[in-house]
């Protein structure tokens, strides 16, 4: 008969029997694998705790009566049954134990042996294929839920358990109630496995291509994008001939589905448009023809959410890119037929369309909007369409766009400001908070008519205007919040705009508030950006030669006040700004946002972080507070855009972390034994120090941040128990070595106070104390620094001295040198205490090493100082200091040199 027992797994022991039996190859993982161990009829159920089931099976020790024996099938009968419905329902345990019982009973039970069978096949059935087939057989809602969590984590999938899984889950006609759930499967599937896309490949082409894109379509927007996601993958696919004929099927399928009657959303077709031709635009513009461009031009109607306009706007983007003159045409074609039909709806879609190509195609937008009729006309049509605010809002958002480039900004300022400002100044909610923002935009730059002008006039209607802008920021409309900061972000370049929105505590408390509060991605986010840039920007830092230029290009200017420099500009202006807004928590503010941050912000970011740690040392430390070495020290790895983009932001980030750093407290920051946050910091301090090498290479250059990465590294190498020296040499050594013989004499010093703090660490020991001619050279520019005519240069080259000459095979190496010992001497003619100081230390350790027995050149060395005169030189420092620690090393030094007379 079959008996279940409990087996201990890391014994092999069956509790309260005498049996040992050998197991190889058990896992007690959850949904672990059946051992074979057919030779004893063993089967294993895995368990907790290194405990399995083990059913055996065995003869009867005690033969039932036949009444028991029809007692005991009908209660195993009953408690098989019980078991595969504890297994259907996910009690595992429960049904091991329901089994265990009705193989005790009747163990040559038919249902029992079927049942036993079933439990240890699906034993070692993968967890995800398990909740598949429940989800799609059983329409189990539990089941689909588990298995979208399963996919989310990212867990590797078996080949076939992929397949059979995405089979499963595209079952025809007999699909699960639960189509979110389903949609969530595939599109995971199709996310995680390569096997899955291969999967949906061979479906699509299948009967052609019609039937399957259907069914998969049907089920979702994951599994819908999942489509264009498969038909963009190479390896899916047997042949780039099938791919390339499948794509072209599906492209068409998706147009077709956005020209569908009655569909009113069309966000799902518009996100497979937009990503096949983002991808591949050149081969597909060709299929793209009049009707379809104009039902995705359609879908740019400023009234429809940003689900649709987002793709709309990238397929359009795409098209107009890949198709140019045909392009140009059919998009001209499409704003003047419906321009000039001029019904409600047909001028809401021309000017939608023109707002929403501008961004993206600026000079068709531009060539349209500048028609020799067309800005003349505007306002008068305008005017006669005043009852319908859907076209007056289609205007304004066209107008607002427009204002990208200078000469519709001229158009505009020269046909629309008073019906802008009319409408601006009739507080109709949106319209008017809209109008306000085109005409900041308008006047935000120098007009043809006026080139030396740099932007808005501050009379009393801008001054409305800018007040209106910051009282949007209180209104409960999320709208007009965006347009008060995209408007402000236009009005802040302006010096008395800096001033007054920087002084407004509580415009900037609310300002702040709401920039913390924006949704991932949002306008607000990148205008709230821009705001402080513009507050916090210092002017740049000009060379003489670039002062000179720019005098030359002042005098040229007709007007006096460009030769002028506005006093809210100046540093003195900008600092203040910077400490009200950092003393607001403005680092906090970018902190809680920045994990959802455009390239483009992140750029902004540097440039902020730049300008405000420019402060006094206790504002840096409210910025630390905030967050803000965090911030900058993760920087290095987020930062995306062209290799340009990405220089200059980590540059700007690595300058702003190294000025938070060179007073920080690194015990404090990243613990006495360091962590991976220091490694980010010294990572991004370390590029400083190399393309400073390269720049180098170039032409002249700034060398602040150089000089301030390496004022940075030496604090964080002040604590060698944090693991920063070992970093740092592993990193730039190379370039310190370099900056140690900068022709600057700063640059100079602070690469030499960082290799004086190095030293103190074995790893910046050992490069001085190799037998190579790299560690001869390297010591010999120390000892040549410890002369340097700067005092600063000299203690640092003094103090690492002082530290490597404990160390034998240095003292070995200082006397290799041809005048290395004569170098150290010299450090005893410093006028400053602190060099004689150093001075003596480094003649003590020396004279300490070679005066010891087992030194083999002690008598060469020590007829070589005497030679030098060091009676004489230690005679004068006793003299000229008072220092009792100074004249303590004197004398011992004195001492140990005449107990070993040569």
């Amino acid at each position: 008969m079959l008996r279940l027992h409990t087996l201990d797994t890391s014994t092999g022991r069956i509790p309260n029997s005498n049996r040992t039996i050998k197991i190889q190859g058990l896992r007690n993982s959850e949904g672990g694998s059946v051992s074979e161990l057919a030779d004893l009829g063993l089967a294993l159920k895995p368990a907790p705790d290194f405990l399995c089931y083990l059913y055996i099976w065995s003869s009867p020790t005690c033969p039932m009566t036949t009444e028991e024996a029809n007692e005991a099938e009908k209660r195993a009968d009953t408690l098989a049954v019980r078991a595969l419905e504890l297994w259907s329902a996910g009690e595992a345990q429960e049904a091991h134990r329901a089994l265990q019982e009705a193989i005790h009973l009747a163990p040559d039970n038919a249902r029992v042996r079927t049942t036993f069978t079933k439990l240890r096949q699906d034993d070692s059935e993968h967890i995800l294929l398990k909740l598949c087939s429940k989800f799609v057989f059983a329409n189990d809602e539990s089941a689909g839920k588990e298995a979208v969590s399963y996919l989310q984590a990212s867990q590797d999938l078996p080949t076939n358990v992929a397949r059979e899984c995405t089979k499963l889950v595209l079952r025809r006609n007999r699909g699960p109630r639960y189509p979110l759930l389903q949609d969530g499967i595939l599109a995971g599937l199709l996310r995680e496995s390569a096997t899955a896309k291969a999967t949906l490949a061979e479906r699509l082409q299948e009967n052609h291509t019609t039937g399957p894109f259907e069914d998969v379509y049907t089920i979702g927007d994951g599994a819908a994008n999942g489509i264009a996601t498969v038909v963009l993958t190479p390896s899916a696919w047997e042949t780039e001939a099938a791919r390339d004929a499948c794509e072209k099927d599906v492209f068409q399928l998706y147009m077709a589905k956005l020209m569908e009657a009655g569909d009113d959303d069309n966000s799902r077709a518009l996100r497979g448009i937009s990503k096949l031709l983002a991808t591949d635009a050149p081969k597909l513009q060709s299929l793209v023809d009049e009707d379809t461009f104009d039902a995705i031009l359609s879908c740019l109607d400023y009234r429809n959410p940003i689900e649709t306009k987002s793709p709309a706007t990238l397929a359009i983007a795409k098209f107009l890119e890949a198709a140019e003159n045909r392009g140009q045409v059919m998009l001209t074609e499409f704003v003047t037929t419906h321009y000039a039909k001029q019904t409600t709806e047909d001028l809401v879609l021309a000017f939608s369309a023109a707002a929403a190509v501008f961004p993206i195609a600026t000079s068709i937008a531009a060539t349209m909007f500048l028609k020799k009729d067309f800005l003349p006309s505007l306002v008068p049509l305008l005017e006669k369409k005043a009852k319908s605010k859907h076209v007056e809002m289609a205007a304004l958002e066209m107008l607002n766009a427009a204002c990208v480039d200078s000469a519709c900004r001229e158009g505009i300022r020269k046909h629309c400001m008073s019906w802008l400002k009319d409408i601006s100044d009739s507080n109709q909610g949106k319209k008017s908070a809209s109008a306000a923002v085109t005409l900041v935009k308008a006047q935000s730059a120098p007009s043809q008519d006026n080139p030396t002008s740099n932007g808005p006039q501050q009379g009393d209607g801008n001054e409305d205007l800018i007040n209106k802008l910051t009282q949007l920021m209180f209104e409960d409309s999320k709208a007009n919040k965006t347009f008060s900061f995209e408007g402000l972000a236009h009005a802040s370049i302006q010096p008395k705009v800096k001033e007054k929105l920087a002084n407004d505590k509580g415009w900037l408390r609310v300002f702040l508030q709401e920039l913390g509060q924006a949704e991932a991605h949002s306008p607000a986010i990148y205008g709230g950006l821009v705001i402080i840039d513009n507050l916090t920007a210092y002017l740049p830092v000009l060379s003489e030669e670039q002062k000179r230029m720019a005098q030359l290009r002042a005098y040229s200017n007709a007007s006096p006040s460009s030769k002028r420099q506005d006093p809210l500009e100046e540093d003195e202006a900008v600092m203040t700004r910077c400490k009200v807004i950092i003393e607001g928590g403005v680092v906090a503010t970018i902190v809680s946002i920045s994990n959802h941050l455009s390239p483009t912000c992140l750029a902004l970011v540097s440039k902020i972080m730049l300008s405000l740690t420019r402060s006094t040392k206790a504002l840096k430390g409210i910025i630390t507070q905030q967050g803000g070495v965090r911030l900058l020290a993760t920087y290095w790895d987020r930062v995306e855009g062209t290799p340009t983009q990405r220089t200059e932001s980590r540059r700007n980030a690595a300058q702003a972390l190294a000025r938070l750093l060179i007073s920080s407290d690194p015990s404090v920051l990243f613990g006495p034994s360091g962590n991976a946050l220091l490694q980010s910091a010294v990572t991004s301090l370390a590029s400083l120090l190399t393309d400073n090498a390269a720049m180098a290479l170039e032409a002249p250059h700034d060398l602040l941040p150089t000089f301030e990465a390496l004022m940075a590294l030496t604090n964080l190498a002040s604590i060698p128990s944090n693991g920063a020296p070992a970093m740092i040499m592993k990193l730039c050594y190379a370039d310190i070595e370099d900056l140690v013989l900068s022709s600057n004499t700063r640059v100079q010093r602070a690469a030499t106070e960082l290799v004086c703090n190095l030293v103190q660490d074995p790893a910046g020991t050992s490069i001085f104390a190799e037998l190579t001619p790299d560690a001869e050279r390297r010591l010999h520019i120390l000892l040549a620094l410890a002369g340097s005519g700067d005092l600063g240069t000299r203690k640092a080259a003094g103090g690492a001295l002082a530290s490597l000459t404990e160390g034998e095979l240095i003292v070995r190496a200082i006397n290799r040198q041809e005048r290395g010992a004569e170098l150290v001497l010299a450090m005893l003619d410093d006028e400053n205490e602190e060099m004689l100081h150093r001075g003596m230390v480094c003649l003590a350790n020396i004279i300490g090493v070679i005066t010891y027995k087992g030194y083999d050149a002690g008598v060469e060395a020590i007829l070589r100082l005497r030679q030098l005169g060091v009676e004489e030189k230690m005679k004068d420092v006793i003299t000229k200091t008072r220092s009792a620690e100074i004249q303590q090393l004197v004398v011992q030094a004195s001492r140990s040199l005449n107990n070993n007379v040569p």
